[in-house]
């Protein structure tokens, strides 16, 4: 679960635990909880989430323009016969995603931590 989504599902609980207790607690302090849960909400979504999230994805976009990951992307392509690892279309260096297994070994990939895929196969992988 993305961090992003996990703020969401906290701010959103407090919003639906605000409503619930407000037929048990009286009107005032309902909306007292209601308006702080959404201040600490909108704080969350709009300063601390995008810092957390540009840092990081800077660093990962300088990583892609590297001489090591485009290596690395090379060898993998080489290795899979310049096919897409799920359908086994044809690919080539600029047309090819590769696609982490797993972001553990972020900086220092094998080409047993990627896989070739195709723009649709990737954007599938993405989407389960």
């Amino acid at each position: 679960m993305s961090s992003q989504v996990f703020i969401k599902l906290c701010a959103y609980s407090l919003i639906v635990l605000c409503l619930f207790f407000s037929v048990f607690i009286s009107n005032q302090i309902f909306w007292i909880s209601f308006i702080l849960g959404s201040i600490i909400y909108y704080i969350l979504v709009n300063f601390y989430y995008p810092r957390y999230l540009t840092k990081y994805r800077a660093r990962y976009l300088n990583h892609l323009k590297s001489p090591y990951w485009k290596s690395i992307k090379l060898e993998r392509l080489k290795y899979d016969n310049c096919q897409c690892y799920s359908c086994k279309k044809p690919v080539t260096f600029y047309t090819s995603h590769c696609h982490h297994k797993t972001y553990t070994n972020l900086g220092k990939e094998t080409i047993k931590d990627v896989i070739t895929l195709c723009p649709k196969c990737h954007s599938d992988e993405h989407s389960k």
